[in-house]
């Protein structure tokens, strides 16, 4: 197989850095995120839990558990986006039919212009044959719409003095179905590239 690399100056010594598939490195890293939230979480509720005020060390726990969080979420998403980027060919133009005219986009164009619903329920339908995994409603559908609303909030985090919008965010932060959507955003992704996705046979990681 081939492997793409630059060759990087480091510190005067120079060095090839393979290029690695930037797809499974933001879900990777949304993985360990998870992981790192589900220890943070437990040790923030033993916190709250055991404690009448809320002490500087439970604030400190606080942001992390939602640094780690946010970072799940924000990553996933991101992995996303990468892979349906990366299925549109290089070479071939779509073309958007409406009422009056038709607009060709290339891969470029698409990337840039086209929003991630358009992407998914008739760019990349189009260039798989009508092949589309949001055609028909279901859980897995929507947790992956969750994720993406989710993560368009916590991007453009909003505030009022009441702190009503910043609660509401936390909670669903605090709510969200981390496990449930790693395994819908794999699904979604092994639909148009056969066992991209694998869980390791260590039976811990993917």
């Amino acid at each position: 197989f081939f492997l793409s690399g630059f060759i990087y100056n480091y510190h005067g010594n120079y060095t090839v850095v393979p290029i690695p598939d930037l797809t499974l490195v933001y879900y990777d890293h949304s993985y360990q995120m998870n992981r790192m939230r589900k220890k943070k979480e437990n040790e923030l509720f033993e916190k709250l839990n055991s404690e009448d005020d809320i002490s500087e060390d439970a604030s400190n726990e606080l942001y992390h558990y939602y640094g780690f969080a946010s970072n799940c979420i924000i990553s996933l998403f991101t992995s996303i986006e990468s892979f349906i980027n990366h299925l549109i060919p290089d070479e071939k133009t779509f073309q958007k039919v409406l009422k009056n005219k038709t607009e060709i986009y290339t891969k470029s164009q698409i990337q840039e212009s086209l929003n991630f619903n358009e992407k998914v329920k008739i760019v990349i339908p189009y260039f798989f044959d009508g092949k589309n995994f949001f055609k028909k409603a279901n859980p897995t559908n929507e947790l992956i719409n969750n994720l993406k609303q989710l993560r368009d909030d916590i991007i453009h985090t909003k505030s009022e003095s009441n702190f009503e919008l910043q609660e509401l965010l936390l909670r669903r932060v605090l709510n969200f179905k981390y496990d449930k959507t790693l395994e819908a955003v794999a699904k979604f992704m092994n639909f148009y590239k056969n066992d991209y996705v694998q869980e390791c046979n260590c039976g811990n990681d993917y």
